[in-house]
This record gives structure tokens, sequence and C-alpha cells, in this order.
């Protein structure tokens, strides 16, 4: 290690180990605690779950990752490992991270947290950075422990795949024939090597996970020359001529299924605009619609393979918001399902009781019309309104406790934070702060007790209804959330 410390984990383990076949598996039954309520409660992730962030440049994907990190010395249960893989920087960017850690958390995590880097650039170089993190934490899992494993970022994967297929794809006369972008199943079992080396493993193997968090970049939204590209344009087969038989047939298939063939559309399967005069539709910015049309190809490969992805935006982040992120574009695979009884859990049992029906309620609210509303879709309104401010309004570096994300959600569903409706993102978080220390400072022994267990007991909760009527007496209490408003309550308040 360059810092001198510790034994190196991986010392005579594989770089690309053998991915655990299912029979060595056992369904995700824990949670990796992020310290992100708007995570821990609308996408939640599970220990032994691949999850991919994705976003721009500059959207907090890496922010969030680390305090993700940083979560593990609030979290209950059994320790967890962190494993960091950078990317770029080397060993001075290492250093600077850990350094950055060691100043916010305990020895005790510190101890269990390690950032892999290399001095050499390059996707060779990145996608083994990458590969030596996964084999730390697969050393973890494999001796019965517990890693979270976080990439960033994975645009060496990306590189590299499309290095090595086009090396492969030249012909005699050193031409390309084909596009790297058609080799889609080659592809998918590339990313796949790579995202199914997370995994809980059964009880008989040692119940080890491997948590897998994988940064995505996405490119920003290209523009042509008078700032905007016409998302109406439609084409038809006559337009793909120019086009290889095999983009063709792709293009044909479609539309005969009805699908409209546009800008976006043609992004999203990975194939260029047609050529107009010499110039395709978006010539005007360079190299610019090709390299979306391969990101994205390769975006909708990874979500395809991993067990869910948490969407951040950049008009979120300017206005505020922490994390950036639009429930409606995040999900998790994990967990869903019609048999409660036999599906995995990637909630811990206290945010069970509460979080299940959070994204319908603001599905239901974005959808309310406009104009004049009735007493209980007002109180929708507001109420889903300060749900959205505490969901959105955490600091960088300062991950939330089970308990502390518990004591918000509680006083939500009593309408004790509708004032935060109706204030700016950083005022929500003075305020919600400010209630929560008060609340911890009376009922300390329930915090803890949920903070241990991860559980919400009846006598937890009443302790800390207790609190939250000491702390904030003069509510209402008027129900709007969660489909148990009591009109009645209202109408007596």
């Amino acid at each position: 290690p360059a810092d001198g410390l510790g034994m190196p984990l991986c010392l005579g383990m594989p770089l690309f180990g053998t991915v655990p076949v299912q029979a060595d598996l056992k369904q995700i039954c824990s949670s990796l605690h992020t310290g992100s309520a708007a995570i821990d409660t609308l996408t939640p992730i599970g220990r032994g779950q691949s999850m991919l962030l994705l976003g721009e440049r500059g959207t907090g994907k890496s922010s969030l990752a680390r305090d993700t990190m940083l979560a593990q010395a609030l979290a209950g249960g059994d320790a967890m490992h962190c494993v960091l893989a950078l990317s770029d920087g080397g060993i001075e960017a290492a250093s600077a991270q850990l350094d950055w850690i060691a100043a916010r958390v305990p020895a005790s995590l510190l101890a269990r947290t390690c950032v892999v880097a290399t001095e050499r650039r390059g996707a060779a170089e990145a996608t083994l950075t990458a590969a030596a993190a996964c084999a730390i934490g697969e050393r973890v899992r494999d001796s019965g422990g517990h890693a979270l494993v976080v990439l960033d970022e994975l645009s060496g994967h990306l590189a590299l795949w499309e290095e090595g297929a086009r090396l492969l794809e030249l012909d005699a006369g050193g031409r390309t024939s084909v596009r790297p972008a058609e080799h889609a199943a080659e592809q998918r079992a590339f990313y796949a090597a790579l995202l199914q080396r997370a995994a809980q493993l059964s009880d008989e193997r040692g119940g080890g996970s491997l948590t897998l968090l994988a940064i995505v970049e996405e490119l920003p939204q290209c523009s042509s020359r008078d700032g905007q590209i016409n998302p109406e344009k439609t084409y038809a087969m006559s337009d793909f001529d120019r086009h290889p038989l095999k983009q063709q047939q792709r293009v044909a298939a479609l539309l005969q299924r009805g699908i409209k063939l546009d800008i976006e559309a043609l992004s999203r399967i990975g194939i260029p605009p047609p050529m107009t005069e010499g110039r395709s539709e978006l010539s005007s910015i360079g190299g610019a619609a090709d390299a979306h049309a391969t990101r994205a190809q390769h975006i909708d490969q990874l979500k395809s393979l991993a067990d869910g992805h948490i969407q951040l935006h950049r008009h979120l982040f300017e206005a505020g918001c922490r994390p950036a992120l639009e429930p409606a574009e995040s999900l998790g695979r994990v967990g869903v399902g019609s048999d409660a009884t036999m599906r995995p859990v990637p909630s811990s049992d206290a945010m069970m009781l509460l979080a299940p029906s959070l994204r319908l309620e603001l599905a239901q609210a974005r959808d309310l019309p406009t104009g004049e509303l009735d007493e209980f879709r007002m109180m929708q309104r507001v109420r889903t309104k300060a749900l959205v401010r505490a969901l959105s309004s955490q600091q960088e570096g300062q991950p939330k406790s089970l308990a502390e994300q518990i004591v918000v959600l509680l006083a939500l569903i009593d309408g004790r934070l509708d004032s935060i409706a109706h204030t700016t993102l950083a005022e929500a978080s003075i305020k919600l702060d400010a209630f929560v220390s008060r609340v911890r400072s009376l009922a300390p022994a329930a915090m803890h007790a949920v903070d241990a267990s991860q559980q919400l007991s009846a006598d937890s909760r009443a302790a800390l209804a207790h609190a939250m009527a000491t702390a904030l007496p003069s509510s209402k209490r008027t129900r709007a959330l969660f489909v148990n408003w009591d009109r009645g309550e209202s109408t007596r308040s």
C-alpha cells in the first residue's frame, strides 16, 4: 500500500475471479444504508446489489458515492469494508480521498477503507484498477464479510470496449467493416463480467456480500448552432439507404412496429441520424452525435444488467437539490414482485414500515390538476412539497443515520413539517437538522435502538412521537400522505 498501512487484501487473488453460480447465492435480505434519505426511502440498495449512478459531469455522482461510504460509520449490524477505485488522478488523488475520509469517519471505519488507483493513464489501466477493487471486495465477501465497492467511474470500460472492438473488426485493408455498437451480445457479456461480481453469498458459503456502486458519466445534451435540435423531425425507411445493412434491418423492424424514429430514439438505439445533403443532421456539432449515440448504447446495456440505477440531473443540481435525483427516473429491481413473502428485501424493517408508498405519493401529487383543488388535494400538494424539500436538502459530507431519517418521515406523515414546503432548500436543511437534534436530545435511547436494530418497535415509535410532540407542539397533524389523511380530523382542527 502507498500509505504503508495494512496488507494488500488482494495478494494472490485473481483480478478477474469466477462469478459465483446461482447455487452459491441467496436472496438479498439486508439494506445497505446510504445516508441519503432520498435513496434509502425511494430507491433503496440492498447488500449484494449492483447499482449505477448516472448523470452528467458535475451533478454530484462522486459526492453521493463518497457519502455512502461515510454512512457505513452510522449503520448498525456487521462492519462494512469500503473500497474506492479511482479511474484517474493516481496516488496523489487516492491520498487526497483518504485524507478527506479520515477527517470525517472514526478510526474503525478508516481501518476498513482503501482506495485503489494507478499512476498510468488509459482505458486498460482504468479497467484493471476497477478489477483490483472488485478483487479486494471479493476477498472480504468470500471470507464472510461485507464489502462496498465504488467504481469512480466506468469511462475506462466504455473506451476499452470501443478500442478492442475496432481492432477486432479491421479487415485486411485496415478498414472498419462493422460498427462496434452492433456487437450487442458480446458487449453485454463484457459488462456482465463486471456487474455480476456483486453478490450476496448463501449461508453455506459464509453469508458475505459485495455491493457495487458504479458511476457512469453521461454526455451533456448536444445542441446545434442555433441552440436547438428539432425533436419533432422523424425519419422514413428511405432516409437510411446509406446505412449498413444490419442497421437498415433494425430500422425496418422498428418502423413495422409503428415506432416513431426521431433524434432521441435513434440516439437510444445507437444508430446515427441519416445524412441530409451530404451532412449529418447533427454535423454542426462535429462528432457529438456519434459520441452520444455510442454512450447511450453503452448505458442502455449497463442499465439492463445492473440491479438498478439512480439518475441525477444538472438542472436539479443547479437548483440546489442534494441529491439531484428524479424519483420517476431512478429504480431498483431488487424487491420488486407480487409475492411479498418471497421477494428480496433491500430496505431495513424500519424503513419498510413508512416508505413503501412514497414513490406513488409523489407521482400522484405530480399528476394533480392545476386550478382549484379541494381541501384534501391542497393538503396533499403541501405535504408532498414538504417531502421533496426534506429529501432534497442534504448537505455533502453529512450522511444521515437511519434513526434521523425515520424521525423526519414520522414528522412528515403527521404534518409537523408542513412549514418547510414554503422555504428554500437551504432553510429546510437548517430546520430539519435543528428538529432532529431536538428529538435526539429528548429520546436518545429510542434513536439508538432504531440505529442498532434497524427496526421501529412500538416502544421506540411511541417515544419518538412524544419527543416530536414536545419539539413541535403546535402541529395540527392533519394527514395527507400515505393514503391515510383523516378528513374528520382536518375538519376538527
